[in-house]
């Protein structure tokens, strides 16, 4: 009880501040919560990806008509294969593109910082 009071006494004493606090707090919950949905949407794009390519590759592995139509009648038929073909080559350009954006920052990430210098200039 002594706490509630002694919130709503500094609430009297400097609402400016204590309003601003409470906006500070809910900002950064805001924040996280952006990072949390972005985290989670990434994860669910990526099973999404994963789960069309082990239906691809069912698809290839098929070594025989009888399995071949197997595969495409498990696929849901012709159109739905070519549905898959035209998504799983969608998703390869987007995680070529992924791949040449990640190569780049390692790169970048490796440049040499002449650390000793700033050491001697400091």
């Amino acid at each position: 009880m002594y706490a509630v009071r002694e919130a709503f006494a500094a609430f009297r004493r400097a609402p400016v501040l204590t309003g601003l606090a409470a906006g500070m707090v809910g900002l950064a919950l805001f924040v996280l919560g952006l990072f949390g949905l972005v985290t989670h949407n990434l994860q669910t794009t990526l099973d999404a990806v994963e789960e069309r390519v082990e239906r691809r590759e069912a698809l290839a592995d098929a070594e025989s008509l009888a399995a071949a139509t197997e595969a495409v009648e498990d696929e849901g038929g012709l159109t739905a294969t070519e549905t898959l073909l035209a998504a799983t080559g969608d998703d390869r350009a987007a995680l070529r593109a992924f791949e040449a954006r990640a190569a780049d920052l390692r790169e970048r990430a490796d440049a040499e910082v002449p650390l000793d210098a700033y050491r001697r200039l400091a």
